[in-house]
């Protein structure tokens, strides 16, 4: 595993513990991906039974619904932004920002290997990841 370096963004008026957790909720784009994928099963019926039941009323699949709602809006406030601030490179920006073990320097290295190079520079590309913490912090309020 990778060390996760900590940027500076006090220029942009963004402190070490926001950064932190901008970080984090970057970190969990990968489980929302792989959710919307596997959490289709919308069609559940209440459970018939004897026992009393309390008088609340529980539609699972407008639950379900709601919550694939909520994560797809987030998942596309990533890849939005990741668009925005890195046209040519904005894949490896989600992979840079939602996975600890790829730095620019391993992608770079993958591509390689493959015969690839990286669209853009290292300078460029880290510049690319601060803009996108700049405008994920004013999209998250």
């Amino acid at each position: 595993m990778s060390k996760r370096w900590i940027i500076d963004l006090t220029k942009y008026n963004i402190s070490k513990r926001r950064y932190l957790e901008l970080i984090n909720f970057c970190m969990q784009y990968p489980e929302w991906r792989m959710e919307l994928e596997y959490t289709q099963d919308a069609l559940k019926s209440p459970v018939m039974s004897d026992m009393p039941r309390s008088g609340e009323t529980s539609d699972t699949t407008s639950n379900l619904a709601v919550k694939r709602i909520d994560l797809q809006i987030k998942c596309e406030l990533i890849e939005q932004l990741a668009i925005k601030c890195c046209p040519d490179a904005y894949m490896e920006l989600i992979k840079n920002v939602s996975e600890e073990c790829y730095s620019y320097e391993s992608m770079e290295n993958k591509l390689i290997h493959t015969g690839d190079i990286m669209p853009i520079s290292k300078y460029e590309f880290y510049g690319c990841r601060k803009l996108f913490f700049f405008l994920l912090d004013q999209a998250r309020g």
